[in-house]
C-alpha cells in the first residue's frame, strides 16, 4: 500500500508540472489520508461498525 500512496504523490508532481494545481491538490489530500488510515490500521485501529 505504501507504493500506491508514493504513486499518488508522483502523479500530484506529474499533475503540478502540467499546471493542473487544482487536481494535483486533491491528489496529494488522498495521499495524506491513505497514510493517515494506514497508520491508525498499523496500531490496530478498526474500521467503525466492523
Amino acid at each position: 500500500m505504501t507504493y500506491f500512496v508514493l504513486a499518488v504523490l508522483i502523479a500530484a508532481l506529474v499533475l503540478f508540472a502540467l499546471k493542473l494545481t487544482k487536481i494535483a491538490i486533491i491528489f496529494i489530500a488522498i495521499a495524506v489520508v491513505l497514510m493517515i488510515v494506514l497508520k491508525k490500521m498499523r496500531s490496530g485501529w478498526t474500521w467503525p461498525g466492523r
